[in-house]
């Protein structure tokens, strides 16, 4: 199956794509290539392709509200004023050039790395008469050479775009220019104290030899094997201010020193085959996480491990008889990734491969791990807006080995904050769980506990002046506490935190989207992906809880206290239902809205998939809560969506079908358990 990929960049000969998109279409349908040629004037196709890529386009300006945004509707102008040369014969009729036109609304739009199916918008053509045989080759060959190869070629020459992450997921486009002073006044932005530039001739990263000894025993030893330099780009930041650098290090292309006669075979490699190599640093780091993991605490390492610490610190705190109100702060870091410092890491992690060395079995090749990280952190070449620069502070986010230095370096800040404090940690015995202050950390999100404002502020200061020391500050745009007003919660990990440590969904509103947004599904992909889904959080289980799930180890101090046990659990409990009601009707609404085959989906007998599914997904969630958590989850399903009742009229009967059966089902298995 053939998938059109916006970010795909095309080849420099449009006409060669276009020919060799026919080929690889015959190559799928088992079809000869002077059949096509016989029915189809594909010459003519070819070199109308040439005619719109040499024809000189006009510049485009932006001058819209949105600051230096290109509206999609601009973007889809644009491209269809240099489309017009294609006229209906092209495409077999004019209902098929309407339909190809429509699809390539939500080819723009779609969510950054995602794709739409030739086979979707193939599916959906007419077949002219008497080319029935061939039509379906030619389609396909069409389809897939005009988006991947022309129209990515327009939007290329005009605009430039990024991921942005919203409710639902899209891209945002600027035009070059635009995007050239974005880019620049992000790198100035870092003051040099980040990224160097790379001069033209300083070697790059393309040209460093590797040598391994896991790979010179595979390949040939006179195959010359070379690092790929990564490739950047700015993705907007989820509070939709400002960009974050991300890095793809798995970026492989041919040398252009291969095509040369009489050179050497070049094999290049990517960043990330050289450090996931055979004894290299992913696999080290993997090894330390479970031979050795007392260097990465007190981290946590996992939602669910964090929300496990701060449960047993609850209930350790209500065993004790002490405080059972907290005050709370949630901290985040600034450009944690970027603010690592080289010399205090490379000096951590020589101490790490010391202890290695004794407590590992069988021990690590410490020589090659510290030149090989020596070699990361200082000749590792990633390429932003066309030039080349090097990493002399922080570390890109993208490479396979970041999240764990970075966890080693943020453990060992946690580790001196604990001299300082006398802190709750989950895997210390019930001698400290008299202490009610705790410090968790998932990554680079901190949540403080205090039993009073004078020790969270304590807390917090001490945080700030040990991270200081380390090169890492707190971003103040995202501190939340509840210092002020008592009464408000703290949202963690995507969790509300309340005063008690209770846990309970986010109250979000409803979102606001474009139908031509997200990800171009059909209907069977769309249901097949509700089906699969978790409802996108794993830790959402924890709102809903039954049993005693921690994997640390709770030793109450005093009288035993249940660990789910609520005063107020019915309303909240309940509250929490409506919540996750609401929340799964967005995510339903929002695969509906996107799917170009929405009008197929809601009809049946697609509905009653759909309805099966929903009503399954919710069960899944309230397995322990029985009935009434259920019922209020569906009621708040449906309420959520009632404002397009019109349209989903087919769906609210089928998910009240299905929730009835579901309850006669539960209501038969409770009797025959009894």
């Amino acid at each position: 199956m053939l998938f059109c990929r916006r970010e795909r960049v095309p080849g420099r000969n449009l006409s060669r794509f276009l020919l060799s998109s026919f080929k690889r279409s015959c190559h799928m349908h088992t079809t000869y290539m002077p059949l096509l040629l016989a029915d189809y004037d594909v010459d003519g196709l070819i070199q109308l392709f040439c005619t719109v890529e040499h024809e000189k386009a006009n510049q485009y300006y932006t001058n819209n509200s949105q600051g230096h945004r290109v509206p999609h509707r601009e973007v889809y102008r644009t491209v269809c004023d240099r489309l017009k040369p294609f006229s209906s014969d092209v495409f077999g009729c004019s209902s098929n050039r309407n339909l190809f036109f429509r699809y390539l609304k939500h080819f723009i739009g779609m969510q950054f790395g995602t794709g739409i199916s030739v086979d979707l918008i193939c599916s959906k053509f007419k077949v002219p008469e008497g080319k029935e045989s061939t039509w379906t080759v030619y389609a396909h060959g069409l389809v897939y050479g005009l988006l991947c190869g022309l129209v990515v070629f327009l939007l290329r020459q005009q605009f430039r775009w990024c991921e942005y992450k919203s409710t639902v997921p899209t891209v945002v486009y600027y035009t070059r220019a635009d995007w050239t002073q974005i880019v620049q006044h992000y790198v100035h932005g870092l003051n040099g104290n980040t990224l160097t530039p790379v001069a033209p001739g300083h070697p790059r990263a393309s040209h460093i030899p590797f040598e391994s000894p896991g790979w010179m025993h595979s390949v040939d030893s006179s195959l010359s094997k070379f690092v790929h330099p990564s490739i950047a780009r700015l993705v907007h930041k989820s509070d939709k201010h400002g960009f974050r650098m991300v890095v793809n290090a798995n970026v492989c292309r041919a040398s252009l020193n291969s095509s040369k006669k009489n050179s050497p075979s070049l094999l290049p490699i990517s960043v990330n085959n050289r450090l996931r190599t055979s004894n290299g640093l992913e696999e080290f780091l993997s090894r330390l996480r479970l031979e050795l993991p007392s260097v990465y605490r007190p981290s946590l390492f996992s939602v669910s491990s964090a929300f496990d610490a701060l449960n047993a610190f609850r209930e350790d705190a209500l065993a004790a008889g002490g405080c059972t109100r907290f005050r709370l702060a949630k901290v985040d870091l600034l450009d944690c990734f970027h603010q690592i410092d080289h010399p205090q890491l490379l000096a951590l992690f020589k101490q790490v491969c010391s202890r290695s060395e004794k407590f590992m079995f069988p021990p690590p090749n410490t020589k090659y791990l510290l030149r090989e990280i020596d070699w990361f952190l200082k000749e590792a070449v990633v390429v932003l807006g066309g030039q080349s620069y090097r990493f002399i502070r922080g570390l890109p986010q993208g490479s396979c080995i970041s999240p764990g230095l970075v966890n080693l370096y943020l453990a060992h800040a946690d580790r001196s904050l604990s001299k300082k404090l006398s802190l709750w940690a989950p895997e210390k015995t019930k001698a400290a769980s008299t202490t009610t202050t705790v410090v968790l950390r998932y990554l680079d999100d901190y949540l403080c506990i205090a039993p009073s404002n004078a020790a969270l502020r304590e807390v917090m200061r001490e945080l700030q002046s040990t991270l200081e020391t380390h090169g890492l500050t707190l971003n103040p745009q995202k501190v939340q506490s509840n210092l002020e007003n008592f009464d408000i919660s703290v949202s963690w990990l995507g969790l509300d935190v309340h005063n008690d440590l209770r846990l309970s969904f986010p109250d979000v509103p409803k979102p606001i989207f474009c139908r031509f947004h997200g990800r171009p599904l059909s209907a069977q992909d769309g249901i097949r992906r509700l089906a699969r889904s978790r409802l996108h959080y794993a830790a959402w289980r924890y709102v809903f809880p039954t049993r005693n799930t921690s994997h640390v180890s709770w030793k109450p101090t005093g009288m035993h206290v249940d660990r789910w046990r609520l005063d107020d659990s019915t309303s909240r409990l309940h509250e929490n239902a409506r919540r996750l009601g609401c929340k799964f009707a967005d995510i339903v609404w929002v695969a509906v809205k996107t799917s170009p085959e929405r009008a197929q989906l809601l009809s049946f007998p697609w509905v009653r998939q759909l309805a099966a599914v929903v009503i399954c997904r919710l069960t899944l969630v309230h397995r322990q809560g029985g009935c009434p958590l259920l019922r209020s989850t569906v009621a708040a399903f449906l309420h959520r969506l009632r404002a397009h009742r019109g349209e989903l009229t087919r769906l609210f009967k089928a998910v009240r079908r299905h929730f009835r059966l579901k309850l006669i089902r539960m209501k038969l298995r409770t009797k025959s358990l009894s």
